[in-house]
């Protein structure tokens, strides 16, 4: 006969039941919103820097494949560094958003949460009998990623800072000078207060 479970041991259950499936939703909502913003980002490039023949970028996924090409076209300065963060973006973000949550949808997908003594909170996703390649992920730990995430930013910044003089024309065109300002691309003494750290 199986012992009986007290009312604060069931109440405890319930309750641990109803974090964990927080902590889930909280998670993959984090890279659903990220690759959004990543998406976004690659947007605003396309759109400041304006289109270049058979080179949209569209996705992050696209900017990933394609930025190169299309600095080429537009005559854009881009540093290593951003590629590289680009890339940690797309696998540390985009893959884990496309293949692990939005598209995920075997029956035999196991999800679980592993805590760390730090305090970090990472998920754990494997398959219930798996078959040949497929192999157990965790996701980061969110505060780990977030500033992964922020040090994409500041060389996207970074990137759209150096090749500003290449703004396209009619973005400049859109913008309404106001009296005695110039609507021309802002001169590198009025920027100098900006930093990028490394």
């Amino acid at each position: 006969m199986l012992p009986r479970i007290s009312e604060d041991s069931a109440r405890q259950e319930a309750q641990a039941r109803y974090l964990v499936g927080a902590l889930e939703l909280s998670i993959e909502s984090y890279y659903l919103f990220a690759k959004i913003l990543l998406d976004r980002v690659a947007d605003f490039i396309e759109y400041y820097f304006g289109p270049a023949r058979g080179i949209g970028l569209d996705s992050h996924d696209n900017l990933h494949r394609k930025i190169e090409e299309y600095c080429q076209a537009k005559d854009l300065k881009l540093r290593r560094q951003l590629l590289q963060r680009a890339e940690e973006m797309r696998r540390a973000i985009s893959d884990v958003r496309d293949y692990q949550i939005a598209h995920e949808k075997s029956p035999r997908t196991l999800r679980a949460m592993a805590f760390g003594g730090a305090g970090n909170v990472e998920m754990q996703i494997s398959r219930l009998f798996p078959r040949e390649g497929e192999v157990p992920i965790n996701t980061e730990d969110l505060a780990v990623l977030s500033r992964r995430l922020d040090a994409y930013l500041i060389s996207v910044i970074r990137f759209i800072h150096e090749n500003r003089d290449k703004a396209h024309p009619q973005l400049l065109n859109e913008v309404e000078p106001q009296e005695g300002v110039s609507s021309a691309t802002p001169e590198p003494s009025r920027c100098n207060g900006l930093r990028f750290p490394h």
